[in-house]
């Protein structure tokens, strides 16, 4: 039965991926700190930058390596290392608060409390007919009560396939779906049964799930679908050649997308910067675009530009625009750009029958045309946001009135 077991596991795994020792590893560990930083640098390039779609999770880079984080658990850190297999040794370098997960430990399942090391598995040095999947076992061990919520945790995995990532999805997730008596967790868990069922046993014990053939159905195809870019990848033979760390973040992604689209999780804005401008010093100027709110926004733009980040123009909709003024001391104000754009809009109004219909508001936050949608384009807007904004600085300007 073992060997049957280990066949069927094999129909999601890959047999020949080579398992790496953790010595060369643990010296590119990043260091465990109070507070994780995760912003990263923001772009020097304007006009060449491409397109950037903002997910919830993303990947941090650090001289040592890199990991993921979500937005709302900086303090978890999950690290993909193909081939990683930790021994009983190794792991006494490693620090409190590490989850090996899925196999990236090479041996039995543990719990070790004094140390808050654990490893959540059902490969190696267990009863695997009767062993949860990894997804499953870190769903228990939420309802028990692990304090993820707590100090710096690090989740490793060798290989992101879907039982480990829900694994992760649930740790890097654990406020929601802990919230209101686990709202969430009761709606994911058919999921989580069917991928576990499936990942240790194969495709012909759908009766262990207990869902009715309808819903295990329903389950099962939602599972496919996350699967298509695994199956592509190692169709072509690309599989070994991917950045695993950047297919983990889409992954986790797909998955919100996929629970959203279920009507399980609510769905997050996601913000795509369109394009930048340099504007004073190493301030950014930001075009984007996203159904989300524009405070919103901007708490996930600066996850991208940090200190960086000094004017946003956001796309709400078809040619309907907010204007957001982060750096409260650039040189002008969104006064001086309303005026810009007013004189150059052929929608603006100063006056007509029912009243101004002209861009306008505060002078760090305001919008578009009310009456109409703006004439407009966004590279036009862009445009002369940019050359507003490029003037003499807000302290020369200050030195230069009190010399008169």
């Amino acid at each position: 039965m073992a060997e049957e077991n280990q066949s069927k596991d094999n129909e999601r795994k890959d047999p020949t991926a080579p398992r790496m020792s953790s010595d060369s590893l643990l010296s590119s560990a990043p260091p465990v700190s109070s507070e994780t930083d995760v912003t990263t640098e923001a772009p020097t390039t304007t006009a060449e930058m491409g397109t950037v779609v903002l997910s919830r999770y993303r990947a941090v880079d650090r001289d040592t390596g890199r990991f993921i984080v979500a937005d709302d658990s900086r303090n978890i850190q999950l690290h993909v290392v193909p081939g990683l297999t930790v021994t009983e040794e190794d792991r006494k370098q490693y620090p409190e608060h590490t989850i090996f997960l899925d196999g990236s430990f090479g041996g039995p399942p543990f719990l070790d409390n004094e140390r808050w090391q654990y490893s959540l598995d059902h490969h190696d040095g267990c009863v695997r007919p009767f062993t949860l999947a990894t997804c499953q076992q870190a769903a228990v061990m939420l309802l028990k009560g692990l304090p993820v919520s707590e100090g710096e945790w690090r989740l490793f995995v060798n290989q992101p396939d879907l039982d480990a990532l829900f694994a992760a999805w649930l740790f890097m997730n654990h406020q929601d779906v802990l919230a209101d008596q686990a709202t969430l967790l009761r709606a994911v868990m058919p999921l989580l049964h069917v991928e576990g069922v499936i990942d240790s046993h194969g495709l012909e014990y759908a009766v262990l799930t207990g869902l009715s053939e309808e819903e295990y159905d329903v389950q099962k195809e939602r599972l496919d679908q996350l699967m298509i870019p695994e199956r592509e990848h190692r169709s072509a033979g690309t599989w070994a050649n991917l950045d695993m760390v950047d297919y983990a973040c889409d992954r986790l992604a797909a998955i919100d997308a996929t629970l959203a689209d279920a009507g399980m999780l609510r769905e997050r804005a996601q913000v795509e910067v369109m394009s930048t401008r340099d504007i004073q010093g190493d301030k950014q100027l930001v075009l984007c675009r996203s159904t989300g709110g524009i405070y919103e926004v901007e708490a996930r733009l600066r996850e991208l530009f940090g200190k960086a980040l000094g004017v946003i123009i956001l796309q709400t909709g078809a040619d309907r625009y907010t204007l957001k003024q982060v750096d409260s001391f650039l040189s002008r104000d969104l006064v001086a750009l309303y005026q810009a754009l007013n004189a150059r809009d052929p929608e603006a109004i100063a006056q007509s029958d029912s009243g101004a219909n002209l861009w306008g508001g505060a002078a760090d936050i305001g919008g578009s045309p009310r009456a109409t949608v703006t004439g407009l384009s966004s590279d036009e807007i862009l445009e002369i946001a940019s050359r507003v904004y490029r003037g003499t600085s807000w302290f020369r300007r200050l030195l230069g009135k009190k010399k008169r």
